[in-house]
């Protein structure tokens, strides 16, 4: 099992994408160009080299408006797309029951993705179960749900389909549905411009229709050639969602029954939706439902769910419910009951985590590790402090939280951050700080940077000034010497989601530089091993083997803070495979002992965050 290989099929896919695209273009232009030259050329041969240029100058530039018109809207990322769908955003405050089991499930898919909680929203009048994940990247990403799901789901069948969206944000799929949408716009454009033309004409003037006809009846003609060369766009848009999206919904169940290590929860949302697609079938209703109407058909791909329909071919964008249902439960009907005994479950009121069987076992240290016990092991199965959670739900709270798990311990480094931080809101932070500082000390290894990600949905409400100022008050603040990895890895995850996109100036390591950057990056992640000094030489030498780096002397004893930092905002600069290979390394690091301490999944988790890889898991092959 390869917890990567899902980045990697869905770079497979955008270049389908690519290729779809074009075949489409091609298409569309050839239609177009055989109706003008029937229409104005009739008779006078096929080959007009002018008439060519002009029908692919209408062609290719209405699909690229319309795609770029999408996305423009679409840049500002997953809670701008779910607003535009008509969902509204929940927090905690003022949240109904079902809203605040929502919440709890979102905190727990989360921490057992290793994904910062994302922005959460209801989509308040649709009936139907139905859920997406949208967003550029996991810093802006943002889930919806239907009223439907949250009132017809059993938590645990919530849960699941939380964990499936998850998916989608782990494997970069959010990122290729947003390009996707934006496609599908544009290679519907042509025959949206057909339509127009349609209507001006039949929108004109009664006075004008007998000054002239013959000219009104030349732009319905033209009107309905483009529309008629346009349809030919919906049906390669609709081959395209096809096309790229099945086998990503298989990846995505697989990997929701790995974050909940439950079945039975997804296996039951799948027969509620064949009950509800039978019931509309038979009253007519049919794909004219809710989220996959016709009129949302280019978010057709992004949804947990399509509408029921008549004919089910080549161009559904998921796969039957039947055979979904079979992967993650051989043998499993849509209308047989629950084929396994639900597993406990956390509280909804109770700590943050998740329960359930027991992690498989980790490798003996002289085995490599496999991609999916590195995965279990930086998934956060811990409880958050109650009083700490309910800090990370408010901004001023998230910000308490953020400055104070980066605070110095004592001395003089902790007064001169505290003094700068006395400045944000008016002191406000600083007491905050104060207030949750017991807390904060009492926290168990391997806390912190869930926490973080539990605070990010508060910090990300922060308008542009004050993310400005928090962002200076972090680089004011600095990383003393007593911070150590671990504090210098909480601020740039901060940093990194307060501010997402890449830092201007970003260039690609040499193969030397980025050598020496991966081996100072994994001597930290190395120093922080309670192993001895031969031990942590094991595990760095195993860990630059895998990358096929020279380890050198061994792991540096006490890294320089400044430099390690220094390094991985080089390797931010790397291609996704270099940067996931690195990820992995650590985790080889992390485990050639056979254990994983808190403090070193931790580390990992962080590492990944910054480097911008997730930890998102294949099915079993």
């Amino acid at each position: 099992m390869d917890f990567f290989g899902a980045q990697e099929k869905a770079r497979d896919r955008t270049a389908l994408l690519v290729v779809l695209l074009i075949l489409a273009l091609a298409s569309l232009v050839g239609a177009l160009y055989a109706l003008a030259v029937a229409g104005l050329r009739g008779g006078a041969g096929w080959w007009h080299p002018d008439l060519l240029a002009a029908t692919s100058l209408v062609a290719g530039g209405s699909i690229l408006a319309g795609g770029l018109v999408r996305h423009h809207a679409l840049r500002q990322g997953g809670s701008a797309v779910a607003a535009s769908l008509g969902g509204r955003r929940v927090a905690r405050g003022g949240a109904s029951p079902e809203e605040a089991r929502y919440l709890n499930v979102v905190e727990e898919m989360a921490l057992a993705s290793g994904t910062p909680v994302p922005a959460c929203f209801v989509l308040d009048g649709e009936p139907g179960i139905n859920a997406f994940a949208a967003g550029n990247t996991p810093a802006d990403a943002a889930v919806a749900v239907t009223r439907g799901a949250l009132e017809q789901l059993t938590r645990e069948e919530l849960q699941g389909v939380v964990a499936h969206e998850f998916s989608h944000i782990a494997n970069g799929d959010v990122r290729l549905n947003l390009r996707l949408v934006a496609v599908v716009a544009g290679l519907v454009t042509l025959t949206q411009l057909g339509y127009l033309v349609v209507r001006l004409v039949g929108n004109a003037s009664g006075s004008r229709r007998g000054k002239d006809g013959g000219a009104r009846l030349a732009m319905l003609a033209v009107g309905l050639a483009i529309m008629a060369a346009g349809f030919g766009g919906r049906f390669f848009a609709r081959l395209i969602q096809a096309s790229i999206s099945r086998q990503r919904e298989f990846l995505a169940d697989a990997a929701a029954v790995q974050y909940t290590r439950n079945p039975v929860g997804l296996a039951g949302v799948f027969r509620k939706l064949a009950r509800e697609g039978a019931r509309a079938l038979a009253s007519g209703e049919g794909s004219s439902r809710g989220l996959a109407a016709a009129g949302q058909a280019d978010v057709q791909h992004m949804l947990f769910a399509e509408a029921p329909s008549l004919w089910v071919s080549l161009m559904a964008t998921h796969p039957p419910l039947q055979e979904r249902l079979r992967r993650i439960d051989p043998g499993a009907t849509l209308t047989e009951g629950a084929s396994r005994s639900p597993s406990p479950r956390a509280s909804d009121a109770g700590a943050v985590g998740l329960a359930g069987s027991a992690p498989p076992p980790l490798p003996a240290a002289a085995d490599r590790p496999s991609d999916a016990a590195i995965q279990d092991a930086v998934g956060f199965r811990g409880a958050l402090p109650p009083e700490l959670r309910a800090a990370a739900s408010e901004p001023v709270g998230a910000l308490g939280l953020l400055f104070g798990l980066t605070l110095s311990a004592q001395g003089a480094d902790r007064e001169r951050q505290l003094a700068v931080i006395r400045r944000l809101v008016e002191g406000e932070v600083e007491r905050e700080i104060l207030r949750i500082a017991p807390q904060v000390a009492a926290l168990a290894e391997g806390h912190r940077i869930p926490l973080l990600d539990l605070a990010m949905p508060a910090l990300r409400e922060l308008s542009p000034g004050q993310r400005a100022q928090v962002l200076a008050a972090l680089d004011e603040t600095g990383v003393a010497a007593s911070d150590g990895l671990m504090g210098l890895l909480l601020r740039a995850s901060a940093r990194r989601h307060l501010s997402p996109g890449d830092p201007p100036g970003l260039r690609v390591p040499s193969a030397r530089e980025a050598d020496a950057h991966r081996r100072l990056v994994l001597s930290a992640v190395v120093a922080m091993s309670r192993q001895d000094a031969p031990g942590r030489l094991r595990s760095h030498a195993a860990a630059c083997r895998l990358l096929g780096v020279d380890p050198g002397a061994g792991p540096a004893e006490s890294p320089d803070l400044a430099v390690v930092a220094a390094s991985l905002g080089a390797l931010r600069g790397l291609p996704v495979p270099a940067r996931r290979d690195l990820v992995r390394a650590c985790g080889v690091a992390m485990l050639s002992d056979g254990r994983a301490e808190p403090r070193e999944a931790e580390i990992v988790r962080a590492v990944a965050d910054l480097l911008g890889i997730s930890f998102a898991i294949a099915p079993l092959r």
